[in-house]
């Protein structure tokens, strides 16, 4: 939707798009094939997500690096991403970026990011290792929680310091309606 809106105002579209192990970077233009390049990007580099795949360290981190490397000064930067990614080394690189560019900081979070199911005992299993999680557990529920709590208010106290916009997603409900409810909290009170 921001990218069509930008193609409108005859602004220029292009991203950097990242996955775990992979970028792409999609040259900015005043076109609709740079939009569904992008947007094309997103669908695959989603697509080839895995969970045994050792990720990058910090994909997050390195990307904006890269922005940093290739944005011109002044541009618009619409940073996308779960709100799990933001490391130190990832907030380092979003404070240099908004030096010369405007940010509009949108972390995307599932219900599941804040509260465990109450699914009873649970097992993972990844590369020989076994964890086993009572998700019944008060203080496991608790502690999980918090740590939700804690990076939703990471993201806060960066965009207040940056003075950036910031809008928490959800993958709960739908984007349309979140920008609405966005706006319209924004929007000054008509006075008669």
């Amino acid at each position: 939707m921001i990218g069509w809106a930008a193609l409108e105002h005859n602004d220029r579209v292009g991203g950097l798009v990242f996955g775990d192990n992979e970028h792409y970077e999609i040259k900015p233009r005043r076109s609709k094939q740079s939009l569904l390049q992008l947007l094309n990007r997103l669908v695959r580099v989603n697509q080839s997500l895995h969970t045994e795949i050792p990720a990058d360290r910090d994909a997050f981190g390195t990307a904006l690096r890269r922005a940093r490397e290739v944005l011109r000064p002044g541009s618009l930067v619409i940073v996308l991403c779960d709100e799990r990614a933001l490391s130190d080394a990832a907030e380092q690189q979003l404070s240099l970026l908004s030096r010369h560019s405007d940010l509009l900081l949108l972390p995307l979070s599932d219900p599941l990011d804040r509260a465990l199911p109450a699914a009873g005992l649970l097992r993972f299993a990844e590369r020989g290792a076994q964890l086993e999680l009572d998700t019944l557990n008060p203080e496991l529920r608790r502690a999980y929680r918090q740590q939700g709590e804690d990076r939703s208010a990471r993201w806060e106290l960066l965009a207040q310091k940056l003075r950036v916009l910031l809008m928490p997603l959800s993958t709960q409900a739908e984007l349309v309606e979140q920008l609405r409810e966005y706006l319209n909290a924004k929007r000054p009170v008509k006075r008669k």
